[in-house]
C-alpha cells in the first residue's frame, strides 16, 4: 500500500466517505472517549480513505474508508460536516490489512479478538505475499534437519515476523495466538465471543488442546450457572472423572472437596505412567479398605 502524499492531509465531507464491510462494530464508548479528546485538542490523528472505483467519473470524488471508523463517529456526533484524511493508494486485500494493523493497535482487545485479528492477518499478509508462506516452510524443513535442498527461500518476511514487527509482539506470541484460533472449532469460537471464557488467554489455550467434540462440552458446562470455572474441571467432569459440577443445594466445603477432586484426576492422567504407579503403590492400603468398606452389604437390621 502506498500514499499519495503521505505528509499531505486533506479535509473531506463526511458525506463522501463510504464505511462499508467493517471487520468489528464500532465502540460507543470508544467513539465517546476519541470524541472528548476531539472536543478538547482537535483531531490529532488523520483517517485513512482511498479513492471509490470509477469515482473519478463522478462529479465529486467518493472514497472508501481504511482506517478511523471511531474517528469518523466521534467527528459526526460532535455535528461536523467534514474530516481530516490521507488518501492512500491500496488494493482491496491491503487496505484489509491496514484496517487489521489498527484493530491490532487497540489495547481493549480481549485474547480472542486478537487471536481472530492475527488469523485473518495471516490469511491477507500470506494472500498478498505467497513468498512469506514459502519462506516459513523452508525454515520448518531446515529445522526438522531435513536437506537444505528443498528449503525454498524468499527475502519477504514470514507473516509471524511481519506481524510482531507491525506490532510489537514476540514472534512466538502471534504463532501461538493463531495456533489458538486455528483449533478451536467456529462453532466454539462463536459461543463464546464476548464470554469471559473470551478474556482468559490461559483457558483458551487449554480448551483449544481438547477435541471438537470436547470442546462444546467443556464450553456449555462452564457457561452453565455453577458449573466449572476451569476447563480442567470441566474436562474431568466431561471425561467421567467426577459424578456432578452443578450442586446448587451443596455447601462450600463439598464444591471445594470436588473441585480437589477434579484436580487430582486431571494431574494423575497427565502424570507419566512411572509416577502414577508410585502414587497407587502409596495409597494401596487405603484403596482396598476403601474397596473392601464399600462392598459390604448393607445391613437391614
Amino acid at each position: 500500500m502506498t500514499v499519495a502524499g503521505s505528509d499531505q492531509i486533506h479535509t473531506i465531507p463526511l458525506d463522501q466517505i463510504d464505511v462499508v464491510d467493517r471487520l468489528r462494530a464500532v465502540d460507543p464508548a470508544h467513539v465517546a472517549a476519541i470524541a472528548e479528546s476531539i472536543r478538547d485538542i482537535g483531531q490529532s490523528q488523520p483517517i485513512e480513505v482511498r479513492k471509490a472505483p470509477g469515482s473519478e467519473k463522478l462529479l465529486r470524488d467518493r472514497y472508501i474508508l481504511v482506517s478511523g471508523a471511531h474517528r469518523i463517529e466521534a467527528v459526526r456526533g460532535l455535528g461536523r460536516i467534514d474530516i481530516q484524511a490521507r488518501i492512500v493508494t491500496a488494493t482491496d486485500d491491503e487496505a484489509r490489512l491496514r484496517e487489521i494493523d489498527e484493530n491490532l493497535a487497540r489495547h481493549d482487545l480481549n485474547p480472542l479478538d486478537r487471536a481472530t485479528s492475527y488469523a485473518l492477518r495471516k490469511q491477507y499478509y500470506e494472500k498478498l505475499y505467497p513468498g512469506a508462506v514459502q519462506g516459513a516452510a523452508g525454515l520448518q524443513a531446515i529445522e526438522k534437519a531435513q536437506t537444505a535442498k528443498i528449503a525454498v527461500w524468499s527475502p519477504v518476511l514470514s507473516f509471524a515476523a511481519a506481524t510482531a514487527r507491525s506490532t510489537g509482539r514476540a514472534e512466538r506470541t502471534v504463532r501461538r495466538a493463531v495456533d489458538m484460533y486455528d483449533r478451536l472449532a467456529p462453532k466454539v469460537r462463536a459461543r463464546i465471543a464476548g464470554t469471559r471464557i473470551a478474556c482468559q488467554e490461559g483457558e483458551l489455550f487449554r480448551l483449544s488442546r481438547l477435541t471438537v467434540e470436547e470442546q462444546a462440552q467443556a464450553v456449555e458446562l462452564m457457561l452453565t450457572e455453577g458449573g466449572p470455572r476451569k476447563v480442567a474441571d470441566a474436562t474431568a467432569a466431561i471425561r467421567g472423572q467426577r459424578l456432578t459440577f452443578h450442586q446448587p443445594d451443596g455447601d462450600k466445603s463439598s464444591r471445594a472437596a470436588e473441585r480437589d477432586v477434579a484436580r487430582l484426576a486431571t494431574w494423575l492422567r497427565r502424570a507419566p505412567k512411572r509416577v502414577r504407579n508410585m502414587f497407587f503403590a502409596l495409597i494401596r492400603d487405603e484403596f482396598v479398605a476403601w474397596l473392601a468398606e464399600r462392598d459390604q452389604p448393607e445391613d437391614d437390621g
